[in-house]
């Protein structure tokens, strides 16, 4: 097994070495580190066009060409995935964003520290979005469901232009609660402390 393995990679580096042009010696043990790895070329190397089918192709002759003629800056190469959904500049200046967001984040601290008598944490409930496999029937309810952790994201991301957005926010949370609960329950009970 393992004879056979080495058989096939002599095998291949002697392809990769005919490819080349390189002379072949008939050691095996030769000198191996001229031979090209596999993948793209380096960005310093220049990419020459070859002939598929005696045709060349677009991308080919599109790099051939930039070379005959005075090479521009080389692109920017586009990052992956989608672009950022939040606008980069923010429209608030940056001692009214700090600020805003040190209320916020008062506010915030306080409503995530109120405990019950018992020593119960009454936020921690709201936190999070129920499961939406568990409570599906939330989703259908709620139109625009809302935690306490993604007001806290909202914060960190500068969200907020506003005491007034923040606020809309937080009464959502509390809505929600009432909506989804019935009245009289625990939830709801602590969705009505929390909006004090």
């Amino acid at each position: 097994m393992a004879r056979m393995k080495r058989e096939r990679k002599q095998r291949r580096l002697e392809n990769k070495r005919k490819k080349e042009g390189l002379d072949f010696p008939d050691s095996p043990a030769s000198d191996v580190s001229n031979i090209k790895k596999r993948g793209r070329a380096a960005k310093s190397e220049s990419v020459e066009p070859s002939l598929i089918d005696g045709k060349k192709g677009k991308k080919r002759q599109r790099i051939q060409n930039s070379e005959d003629v005075d090479s521009p800056a080389p692109k920017k190469p586009r990052g992956r995935g989608r672009p950022p959904s939040t606008n980069l500049s923010d429209p608030l200046p940056p001692k009214k964003r700090r600020r805003l967001n040190k209320i916020l984040d008062s506010v915030y601290d306080h409503i995530i520290d109120v405990v019950d008598e018992d020593g119960r944490d009454r936020s921690e409930i709201f936190m999070d979005l129920p499961d939406k496999r568990e409570y599906r029937d939330y989703y259908a309810i709620i139109k625009r469901p809302i935690s306490l952790e993604m007001i806290r994201k909202r914060i960190a991301g500068n969200f907020y232009t506003s005491l007034q957005e923040f606020k809309d926010d937080f009464s959502t949370v509390w809505e929600n609660a009432r909506t989804y609960n019935e009245e009289g329950s625990l939830v709801v009970e602590d969705a009505n402390i929390l909006e004090v």
